[in-house]
């Protein structure tokens, strides 16, 4: 009995130990000094990387399963990749190039198993968020100086929701749930010196734009209760297209100079019912009027947390350029105002105690705001060389620090100043 004992505990310990082994035993992927990781994302089963050479200035995509096997590879070359993702809901992993001049984004998705491409389809937005059932992506910022139009593309086949409302010439959009966005616009009035020389109190290309708008909506409620989908696809096609050239034309220097920024509003947009849920015009503790920062390009300028509490990051009315931070609840109630001082820009939440912020693009450190409270963690280090630290950032899969795009998942560490991905 004793023998019987002594084997069944040598058998467990035997156990244990294998476990603990096969626990700590990792592979490790470490690229050369020349590279850098730009963005790295994972699923449950899948890991994503795009691979940035500093000497060549080429790039790469990589995407392996959870025990770093290589699955897919490929060499980009100069294009600029604005992200890579697994998608276990539809078996594909995506990729979205950045579009050159006025070209659009090409978001490509292949299918995990063959490789090859199932669907591909175009959008004008940088940065993208995914909603947290991974069904749908967003545009999330305007691409620099070009027309910037809501979308919402169905990642089952890469097609647009043919959605009753439009927007355009928005800050900025982020999904609050798998059915709401927050969509952010800074409203405009004319400018009084435009007013006064022209004699006017409306811009007329603003007029046209907000009729064809309505005409736009009319025809798309009629598209729902009609069978005349060719002729009216026709028409709305023809419609979206009048609408845009006269977007461009409001972005032309002298289009800017009509108008002046008034204050700003957030929209909360249900893509399942179709519905404007809340439109509010914001402002702060003192109840004075905000205004987004400029959300261009890789700034974000409006985020959200699991609680569905909403991030707002811009500035005072009058030409009051101190940078603010401002917390609401999914109604559009003000929570607090963080006054970061001038040129903070980039905000994204985490969960792990508060939100990261640069004081200015390209400086490489980060701070820190409390997300309860929103007042400044003074004592939260940061910089380059501790950027380690900085990996676990749950929101999603997509969690974002200055343009580094970091997992949620224990089995994936980054440690992004040695240049190397960890598989546990």
């Amino acid at each position: 009995m004793k023998i019987i004992k002594s084997n069944l505990f040598i058998i467990a310990a035997i156990a244990i130990l294998t476990v603990n082994f096969a626990l700590a035993e990792s592979k490790t992927i470490r690229f050369n000094e020349s590279e850098r990781i730009v963005q790295v994302m994972a699923s449950q089963k899948y890991v994503s990387a795009i691979i940035h050479n500093r000497v060549s200035h080429e790039n790469v995509v990589y995407f392996w399963d959870k025990k770093g096997s290589e699955i897919y590879r490929k060499d980009v070359g100069r294009k600029w990749i604005e992200m890579v993702f697994p998608n276990e809901l539809y078996n594909n992993f995506i990729i979205i190039e950045q579009g050159w001049e006025r070209s659009p984004e090409k978001i490509t998705a292949y299918d995990i198993d063959t490789k090859s491409v199932k669907w591909e389809s175009t959008t004008n937005g940088m940065r993208f968020d995914l909603s947290s059932d991974n069904r749908y992506l967003i545009p999330e910022s305007p691409p620099d100086e070009r027309k910037f139009t809501f979308e919402v593309i169905d990642l089952s086949n890469g097609t647009k929701l043919d959605l009753s409302h439009s927007f355009s010439g928005h800050q900025g959009a982020v999904w609050l749930d798998n059915d709401r966005v927050i969509i952010g616009f800074n409203e405009k009035e004319i400018n009084p010196e435009y007013s006064q020389k022209y004699k006017i109190e409306k811009d007329p290309i603003q007029y046209q734009i907000d009729q064809k708008g309505k005409l736009l909506l009319e025809l798309i409620q009629r598209k729902k209760s009609s069978a005349e989908d060719s002729t009216l696809n026709i028409q709305i096609q023809e419609i979206r297209s009048e609408i845009e050239k006269l977007m461009e034309k409001l972005a032309r220097p002298i289009g800017k100079k009509r108008f002046r920024n008034k204050a700003s509003k957030i929209i909360i947009y249900n893509i399942k019912s179709d519905e404007l849920e809340l439109e509010r015009t914001i402002y702060d503790s003192q109840n004075e009027e905000f205004i987004f920062n400029a959300g261009i390009g890789t700034v974000s300028v409006l985020s959200s947390d699991r609680e569905k509490n909403i991030y707002l990051i811009g500035h005072g009315p009058n030409g009051n350029d101190k940078t603010k931070l401002l917390k609401l609840d999914k109604f559009g109630n003000l929570i607090w105002t963080s006054h970061l001082g001038r040129y903070a820009n980039i905000v994204k939440t985490c969960y792990n105690g508060g939100i990261y912020y640069t004081k200015k693009i390209g400086d490489g450190n980060y701070r820190l705001v409390n997300n309860k409270t929103g007042k400044l963690m003074d004592d939260f280090e940061s910089g380059p060389q501790k950027s380690i630290f900085l990996e676990i950032l749950p929101k999603n899969i997509n969690p974002v620090i200055h343009g580094y795009e970091f997992n949620a998942f224990d089995d994936i560490k980054i440690d992004r100043f040695n240049n190397t991905i960890f598989f546990y």
